[in-house]
């Protein structure tokens, strides 16, 4: 009996003593708390939001108002490049390869407050290498090693809003409308990267307003910007012009723009489609602080055709500089591709591009490229996941075309001598 009530009163004290015990009111109050948000959440979800992948990208929507969606792009080769050993590099450099993460893109993109008021961001670490010095205890150099970037740099920056279906304004960072090679996403070219002649004229990105119009077969669209490749600048620097104009017009004749997205005309296509289009562009500087003294103007004109399981596509660009400096003169160049499927996710391509510079410059002479390729789709239809073996074939030296710029993103390697070779293997994956 006594043990029995001595138990009693062990308990009841103790009783008392959590009940008095602050820290436990604190988790009380921190799982009351948790209750009320998961029952908020729950709430939510049965109000209306969702999330999930849509075959576009991953997504967050509450209603039609907000609606995020997150996507990214993975592009990872294997390069083999093949040189005169008495190259612009120097001894030792007739055979050069490696792997190279090529993109590395996250994309975020979507609506908020209504439907009309959409944006997208898209940020891709950078491939670009520096080299490091390498000392010795005495401080002498001993060589150095190639350390990679990897830095997160802002492509795509853009706000736009739809007055109706028709007519659009955006602004903020993109792409110059200019040329359609360059417009069309490296997720969907046709070979593993783009030609030569786009890498040498393109406009690339700019900040500035655009404005729109299209219906079912015409698309027109205007831009006010900083220039030619003006991306991630300040107002004052010096890679902007004071002023540039872009204007561009397309024409197809299906209805039907999500077609002319990529390159590639599946064989589930019903019909032949086409699409026209042309664009110029002004621009002129060195009139405000920073700016260089240069006014240049741009044309371009292009076409694609597109089968059933086949396409073709042309582009020709020129342009005239006119600046004090090395750059002055007026350049031209052309690009034709082309690709038929073999089977439902083989596709066989090749592609003939050239450039022609001023006839006054040191390096006038021209610069063609031909490349051969496959790509495979691992699922019918789709860019999501998809394989590209290429060849390229420089007929030319670097050193003889002073428009042209080497780069490792096309696998051209600077050279004085002609005959220059690329392969390249590359798998991509979109999600």
């Amino acid at each position: 009996m006594k043990k029995t009530t001595a138990l009693f009163l062990v308990a009841g004290l103790a009783s008392v003593a959590i009940a008095q015990d602050p820290t436990l009111d604190q988790s009380r109050a921190e799982l009351a708390n948790m209750k009320a948000d998961a029952a908020n959440r729950t709430s939510l979800l049965a109000a209306g939001a969702e999330a999930g992948h849509d075959g576009k990208g991953f997504y967050m929507a509450d209603g039609e108002n907000f609606r995020l969606n997150v996507g990214g792009q993975i592009q990872f080769r294997y390069n083999m490049n093949f040189r005169d050993e008495d190259s612009a590099e120097g001894a030792n450099d007739e055979f050069t390869h490696g792997f190279q993460t090529r993109r590395t893109k996250l994309e975020f993109w979507g609506n908020v407050i209504n439907p009309n008021l959409h944006f997208k961001v898209v940020g891709a670490f950078n491939r670009g290498d520096s080299d490091t010095d390498v000392s010795d205890d005495t401080g002498a150099s001993v060589g150095s090693f190639s350390s990679g970037g990897g830095d997160f740099v802002l492509e795509d920056a853009w706000v736009a809003y739809d007055f109706n279906e028709n007519l659009t304004m955006s602004w903020g960072q993109f792409k110059v409308p200019f040329n359609r090679e360059e417009m069309v996403s490296s997720k969907y070219q046709l070979a593993a990267d783009r030609s030569t002649m786009n890498e040498t004229f393109n406009a690339d990105r700019t900040q500035g307003v655009a404005l729109e119009w299209h219906n079912d077969n015409f698309r027109i669209i205007g831009g006010f910007t900083d220039g030619y490749r003006a991306v991630n600048s300040d107002f004052d620097s010096s890679s902007e012009a004071d002023y540039a104009l872009t204007g561009r017009i397309e024409y197809n004749t299906t209805g039907d723009w999500a077609r002319y997205k990529d390159f590639t005309s599946w064989r589930s296509a019903e019909n032949i489609g086409l699409l026209f289009g042309g664009a110029i562009h002004w621009q002129d500087g060195g009139e405000t602080g920073g700016t260089v003294d240069a006014e240049l103007l741009g044309l371009t004109a292009d076409v694609s055709v597109e089968g059933k399981g086949w396409n073709l596509f042309g582009s020709i660009i020129w342009t005239d500089t006119d600046s004090a400096g090395a750059a002055d003169g007026d350049d031209w160049g052309f690009n034709l591709q082309g690709g038929v499927f073999v089977t439902n996710k083989d596709e066989l391509f090749a592609r003939w591009d050239m450039l022609f510079p001023n006839d006054d410059r040191a390096g006038d002479d021209e610069f063609t490229t031909i490349t051969f390729g496959w790509n495979h789709y691992f699922v019918e239809e789709s860019h999501a996941a998809k394989f590209t073996l290429d060849l390229l074939w420089y007929l030319e030296a670097t050193t003889d075309t002073s428009i042209v710029s080497p780069s490792t993103g096309i696998n051209l390697l600077p050279s004085d001598d002609d005959d220059q070779w690329g392969i390249r293997a590359q798998f991509q994956l979109l999600f």
